[in-house]
Protein backbone atom coordinates (compact mmCIF):
# COMPACT_ATOMS: atom_id res chain seq x y z
CA UNK A 1 0.00 0.00 0.00
CA UNK A 2 1.06 3.33 -0.29
CA UNK A 3 -0.09 6.37 0.58
CA UNK A 4 -0.97 8.58 -2.52
CA UNK A 5 -1.13 13.00 -1.51
CA UNK A 6 -1.64 15.27 -5.50
CA UNK A 7 -2.99 18.55 -5.82
CA UNK A 8 -5.34 18.56 -8.57
CA UNK A 9 -6.07 21.88 -10.38
CA UNK A 10 -8.77 22.46 -13.08
CA UNK A 11 -6.67 24.07 -16.26
CA UNK A 12 -8.61 25.77 -19.14
CA UNK A 13 -7.38 23.69 -22.30
CA UNK A 14 -6.50 27.45 -24.21
CA UNK A 15 -3.99 28.04 -21.25
CA UNK A 16 -2.17 24.39 -21.75
CA UNK A 17 0.81 25.72 -24.51
CA UNK A 18 1.36 28.58 -21.31
CA UNK A 19 1.68 25.99 -18.88
CA UNK A 20 3.77 23.68 -20.92
CA UNK A 21 6.31 26.65 -21.69
CA UNK A 22 6.33 27.58 -18.03
CA UNK A 23 9.93 28.14 -16.55
CA UNK A 24 9.83 25.64 -14.23
CA UNK A 25 8.72 22.95 -16.27
CA UNK A 26 11.40 24.39 -18.93
CA UNK A 27 14.04 23.86 -16.36
CA UNK A 28 13.29 19.87 -16.50
CA UNK A 29 15.06 18.11 -18.95
CA UNK A 30 12.82 15.11 -19.41
CA UNK A 31 9.47 15.31 -20.40
CA UNK A 32 7.25 12.37 -20.73
CA UNK A 33 4.26 11.34 -22.32
CA UNK A 34 1.68 8.70 -22.18
CA UNK A 35 -1.27 7.38 -23.76
CA UNK A 36 -3.07 6.36 -20.55
CA UNK A 37 -6.66 4.16 -21.00
CA UNK A 38 -7.88 2.98 -17.80
CA UNK A 39 -11.56 1.04 -17.17
CA UNK A 40 -13.05 0.84 -14.00
CA UNK A 41 -14.89 -1.87 -12.38
CA UNK A 42 -18.05 -2.42 -10.03
CA UNK A 43 -21.24 -4.01 -9.71
CA UNK A 44 -24.30 -3.10 -11.12
CA UNK A 45 -25.49 -1.57 -7.58
CA UNK A 46 -22.29 0.24 -7.03
CA UNK A 47 -21.18 -1.01 -4.48
CA UNK A 48 -17.49 -0.05 -4.48
CA UNK A 49 -18.56 3.21 -5.26
CA UNK A 50 -21.09 3.26 -2.23
CA UNK A 51 -17.70 1.74 0.28
CA UNK A 52 -15.71 4.76 -1.16
CA UNK A 53 -13.42 2.52 -3.38
CA UNK A 54 -12.52 2.58 -6.96
CA UNK A 55 -11.24 -0.59 -8.54
CA UNK A 56 -9.71 0.00 -12.30
CA UNK A 57 -7.30 -1.36 -15.04
CA UNK A 58 -4.96 1.10 -16.58
CA UNK A 59 -3.08 0.87 -20.18
CA UNK A 60 -0.25 2.52 -19.53
CA UNK A 61 2.51 2.64 -22.36
CA UNK A 62 2.63 -1.06 -22.76
CA UNK A 63 2.51 -2.04 -18.73
CA UNK A 64 -1.21 -3.25 -17.55
CA UNK A 65 -1.78 -1.90 -13.77
CA UNK A 66 -4.82 -3.09 -11.79
CA UNK A 67 -5.27 -0.21 -8.47
CA UNK A 68 -7.85 -0.13 -6.42
CA UNK A 69 -8.16 3.34 -4.16
CA UNK A 70 -10.02 3.25 -0.78
CA UNK A 71 -11.50 5.72 1.63
CA UNK A 72 -8.98 9.25 1.93
CA UNK A 73 -10.76 12.61 1.10
CA UNK A 74 -9.97 16.01 -0.82
CA UNK A 75 -9.98 19.34 0.96
CA UNK A 76 -9.49 22.20 -1.63
CA UNK A 77 -8.10 19.99 -4.39
CA UNK A 78 -5.91 17.83 -2.47
CA UNK A 79 -6.57 14.66 -2.34
CA UNK A 80 -4.66 11.74 0.18
CA UNK A 81 -5.82 8.31 -0.41
CA UNK A 82 -4.30 4.86 0.11
CA UNK A 83 -3.74 2.74 -3.05
CA UNK A 84 -2.60 -0.55 -3.88
CA UNK A 85 -1.37 -2.13 -7.33
CA UNK A 86 -0.45 -4.94 -8.65
CA UNK A 87 0.77 -5.15 -12.66
CA UNK A 88 -1.30 -7.53 -14.94
CA UNK A 89 -0.14 -9.71 -18.65
CA UNK A 90 -3.58 -8.45 -20.13
CA UNK A 91 -6.81 -5.95 -19.71
CA UNK A 92 -8.73 -8.67 -17.49
CA UNK A 93 -9.23 -7.55 -13.65
CA UNK A 94 -7.80 -10.21 -11.30
CA UNK A 95 -8.56 -8.64 -7.59
CA UNK A 96 -7.68 -12.19 -6.05
CA UNK A 97 -3.83 -10.67 -6.65
CA UNK A 98 -4.31 -7.96 -3.98
CA UNK A 99 -3.27 -9.51 -1.10
CA UNK A 100 -3.65 -6.79 2.12
CA UNK A 101 -6.58 -7.61 4.41
CA UNK A 102 -8.11 -4.13 4.26
CA UNK A 103 -8.99 -5.00 0.40
CA UNK A 104 -9.47 -8.32 0.85
CA UNK A 105 -12.41 -7.96 3.09
CA UNK A 106 -13.82 -5.69 0.45
CA UNK A 107 -13.21 -7.31 -2.66
CA UNK A 108 -15.13 -10.97 -1.80
CA UNK A 109 -15.54 -13.57 -3.93
CA UNK A 110 -19.36 -12.76 -4.38
CA UNK A 111 -18.60 -8.97 -5.79
CA UNK A 112 -15.67 -10.07 -7.99
CA UNK A 113 -18.03 -12.07 -9.61
CA UNK A 114 -20.02 -9.37 -10.25
CA UNK A 115 -17.43 -6.98 -11.42
CA UNK A 116 -18.49 -5.29 -15.02
CA UNK A 117 -17.01 -2.19 -17.03
CA UNK A 118 -18.74 0.95 -15.98
CA UNK A 119 -16.89 3.91 -17.70
CA UNK A 120 -13.34 4.17 -19.08
CA UNK A 121 -10.73 7.22 -19.17
CA UNK A 122 -8.74 8.27 -22.20
CA UNK A 123 -5.75 11.33 -21.88
CA UNK A 124 -2.70 12.13 -22.83
CA UNK A 125 -0.74 12.61 -19.61
CA UNK A 126 2.66 14.48 -19.99
CA UNK A 127 4.92 14.41 -16.59
CA UNK A 128 7.87 16.73 -15.13
CA UNK A 129 9.66 15.57 -11.92
CA UNK A 130 10.80 18.30 -10.18
CA UNK A 131 12.92 19.28 -7.19
CA UNK A 132 10.91 22.35 -5.61
CA UNK A 133 12.04 23.58 -2.35
CA UNK A 134 13.24 20.48 -1.09
CA UNK A 135 10.36 18.23 -2.23
CA UNK A 136 10.16 15.96 -5.26
CA UNK A 137 6.87 16.51 -6.92
CA UNK A 138 5.60 14.93 -10.16
CA UNK A 139 2.97 17.30 -12.41
CA UNK A 140 1.19 15.77 -14.59
CA UNK A 141 -0.95 17.63 -17.36
CA UNK A 142 -4.06 15.16 -18.16
CA UNK A 143 -6.00 16.20 -21.29
CA UNK A 144 -8.45 13.78 -22.77
CA UNK A 145 -11.99 12.55 -21.72
CA UNK A 146 -14.63 10.16 -19.85
CA UNK A 147 -16.73 7.79 -21.52
CA UNK A 148 -19.74 5.78 -20.03
CA UNK A 149 -22.12 4.21 -22.35
CA UNK A 150 -23.03 6.75 -25.08
CA UNK A 151 -21.44 10.34 -23.38
CA UNK A 152 -18.13 11.35 -22.50
CA UNK A 153 -17.08 14.16 -20.92
CA UNK A 154 -13.76 16.27 -21.20
CA UNK A 155 -10.62 15.94 -19.23
CA UNK A 156 -8.44 18.65 -18.74
CA UNK A 157 -6.46 19.04 -15.36
CA UNK A 158 -2.57 19.66 -13.68
CA UNK A 159 -2.20 17.07 -11.37
CA UNK A 160 0.68 17.90 -8.13
CA UNK A 161 1.56 14.49 -6.45
CA UNK A 162 4.02 14.68 -3.66
CA UNK A 163 6.81 11.75 -4.23
CA UNK A 164 9.05 13.29 -1.29
CA UNK A 165 8.77 15.91 1.31
CA UNK A 166 6.32 18.53 2.78
CA UNK A 167 2.86 18.14 1.21
CA UNK A 168 2.38 21.85 1.69
CA UNK A 169 5.37 22.06 -1.44
CA UNK A 170 1.81 21.68 -3.44
CA UNK A 171 0.49 24.41 -2.78
CA UNK A 172 3.29 26.33 -2.98
CA UNK A 173 4.17 24.98 -6.55
CA UNK A 174 0.79 25.47 -7.52
CA UNK A 175 0.70 29.11 -6.44
CA UNK A 176 4.35 29.50 -8.67
CA UNK A 177 2.70 27.97 -11.73
CA UNK A 178 -0.39 29.87 -11.35
CA UNK A 179 1.55 33.10 -11.60
CA UNK A 180 1.11 32.58 -16.02
CA UNK A 181 -1.99 31.08 -16.11
CA UNK A 182 -5.48 30.21 -13.60
CA UNK A 183 -5.70 27.08 -11.94
CA UNK A 184 -8.14 26.08 -9.55
CA UNK A 185 -8.67 23.63 -6.89
CA UNK A 186 -10.41 20.01 -7.90
CA UNK A 187 -11.45 18.27 -5.52
CA UNK A 188 -13.50 15.86 -7.70
CA UNK A 189 -11.66 12.76 -9.11
CA UNK A 190 -11.32 10.99 -12.18
CA UNK A 191 -13.61 8.31 -10.73
CA UNK A 192 -15.91 10.64 -9.41
CA UNK A 193 -16.64 11.87 -13.24
CA UNK A 194 -16.74 9.13 -14.43
CA UNK A 195 -19.36 7.61 -12.29
CA UNK A 196 -21.53 10.69 -12.37
CA UNK A 197 -21.37 10.37 -15.85
CA UNK A 198 -22.51 7.03 -15.63
CA UNK A 199 -25.24 7.60 -13.06
CA UNK A 200 -27.01 10.78 -15.44
CA UNK A 201 -27.41 8.10 -18.07
CA UNK A 202 -28.94 5.29 -16.12
CA UNK A 203 -31.16 7.89 -14.59
CA UNK A 204 -32.02 9.24 -18.01
CA UNK A 205 -33.09 6.13 -19.88
CA UNK A 206 -34.88 4.33 -17.31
Amino acid sequence: MTQEIELKLNINPADTARFVAHPLLQSVIERQRLRLVSVYYDTPALTLMQQRAALRVRLAGTRWIQTIKIGGGAVNGLHSRPEWEVELTDQHPQPSLFTDPIVTQLLTTELTHQLTPIFQTVFWRDTWLLDFNGAKIEVALDQGKVLSLAQATPICEVELELKHGDAQQLTELAQALGQVITLTPDSVSKAQRGYALYQNQISTSS
